[in-house]
């Protein structure tokens, strides 16, 4: 289950369906995401249809990343009890 979100933006989206601060084009990638992400228990359980999350490394050490297209990814953190925290979506590049 999805715990926290980082980005304001994000947020927004997933509480009422405001898409107005996320790119328009990826609105239905992020809805996919999130909805796979709220309903996760472990990692490894994660089953994205167009692509698998990848661990990060650096100063995002911890965190995990599904792509949604060249640059942007939508980032998480998967902690023991199984919950989701600090969901962003970062432009990578």
């Amino acid at each position: 289950m999805i715990v926290t979100i980082a980005h304001k933006g994000l947020r927004k989206f997933w509480q009422t369906g405001d898409a107005s601060r996320l790119p328009a084009i990826y609105v239905t990638k992020i809805r996919l995401i999130m909805g796979i992400l709220d309903s996760v228990q472990t990692p490894e359980r994660i089953n994205i249809p167009f692509g698998k999350p990848h661990a990060l490394t650096g100063n995002l050490k911890g965190y995990l990343a599904i792509s949604i297209s060249a640059n942007w990814r939508i980032i998480f953190r998967v902690e023991q009890d199984g919950n989701v925290y600090d969901v962003d979506i970062i432009d990578y590049h």
